[in-house]
């Protein structure tokens, strides 16, 4: 069954990507083009829980394919949004996404509304669906957030004949979308909180394996993670969360003090200049640990987080140490191969 999935942002990828592992030809459309380049380029990062050896073989035999046009006509289409981008309302951006989407259909037999919406938005976004788009859908459905690690699948659906896609994934149902929005919503906030508690066990007192060894993905937090924890930081109905993310702040803070402060350390023991390797941050993260060591005797070299990946690792040579700075587990594992002293600096 031929499956078109629709996204503005990169979350898309991963549930794209998830859609195509079990079996359905899934088609990938976003009306961005950077978005549209990295659905193409294989990342363990974007095409969660899919190997590069999997997503070869499944854009070859056509499971996984980006399309910069959509057809007219589909069995079920998929619609994936976030609402909360970066903590802020992002409804709008949502919207104009079920409107392209819609304008561009003339028949549908499912719909499907999947990723982070806040209660009450998915009806919404129906509405909205049915009066731009000439496509009027026998079944609507509501899906979680399909790209995290969660083992709940929260959903909804306005027909007992259940869509063939949530059956596959396991889908929990629930009687309304509003009820099904905030199960999603709690199980990423629940598995942000119990990620972060090993995170600030591992890199505040040292015990490094416990993130090496107690996740079993290849990213300890996933961006929605952090956009469920910045959208409730405002709210003083859940006092457990209003602090929570400026509590990760400062263990990001501490985290980055303590790795500088035992970069210097082993330095000291060199009697040439240390080579200090920087991988998985943007360049301004990286560009701190420049200036934080500038006349140190320690060279640091920093590697973007959009050009790293474990085949590279193995062929770099002549470091001293590295820093992971970011969230990628797999990094950590992988340098900790090829390096005496590995840090691991969590950023959100």
């Amino acid at each position: 069954m031929k499956v078109l999935l629709a996204a503005m942002d990169e979350t898309g990828i991963a549930a794209a990507a998830e859609l195509a592992k079990n079996g359905f030809q899934t088609v990938f459309y976003t009306p961005d083009p950077y978005v549209e380049k990295k659905a193409t380029e294989y990342s363990p990062s974007l095409h969660r829980g899919v190997s590069k050896q999997e997503f070869i073989k499944l854009c070859v035999e056509n499971k996984f394919t980006v399309t910069r046009e959509p057809e007219e006509s589909y069995q079920e289409v998929w619609i994936t949004v976030n609402t909360i981008k970066e903590g802020r309302d992002t409804l709008h951006s949502a919207e104009n996404l079920v409107k392209t989407v819609g304008e561009k259909l003339r028949q549908v037999e499912r719909l499907t509304f999947s990723g982070l919406t806040k209660p009450g938005e998915c009806r919404q976004l129906l509405k909205l669906f049915t009066r731009s788009s000439a496509a009027d859908p026998t079944e609507t459905n509501y899906a979680g957030a399909l790209s995290t690690a969660g083992k709940l699948l929260p959903a909804w659906s306005s027909s007992e004949k259940t869509s063939p896609v949530l059956e596959k994934l396991g889908a929990t149902f629930f009687e309304s979308p509003e009820l099904a929005e905030i199960a999603s919503l709690s199980n990423l906030l629940s598995e942000a909180v119990e990620a972060w508690t090993l995170i600030e066990m591992a890199v505040l007192h040292g015990h490094m394996e416990l993130v090496m060894n107690c996740f079993t993905r290849d990213v300890v937090l996933y961006q929605e993670h952090l956009d469920a924890v910045k959208a409730f930081r405002m709210h003083r109905d859940t006092p457990l969360l209003n602090n929570l993310y400026t509590k990760m702040r400062k263990t990001v803070y501490r985290a980055e003090a303590s790795a500088l402060s035992q970069v210097r350390e082993v330095s000291r023991k060199y009697r040439r200049e240390f080579r200090l390797l920087v991988v998985g941050c943007s360049e301004m993260v990286g560009q701190r640990f420049v200036d934080a060591l500038k006349g140190r005797r320690v060279r640091v070299s920093v590697l973007d987080s959009e050009d790293v990946s474990l085949e590279k690792l193995g062929s770099f040579t002549g470091f001293d140490g590295a820093v992971v700075a970011g969230l990628r587990i797999d990094l950590l594992r992988e340098l900790s191969k090829h390096f005496s002293h590995v840090w691991f600096v969590p950023m959100v």
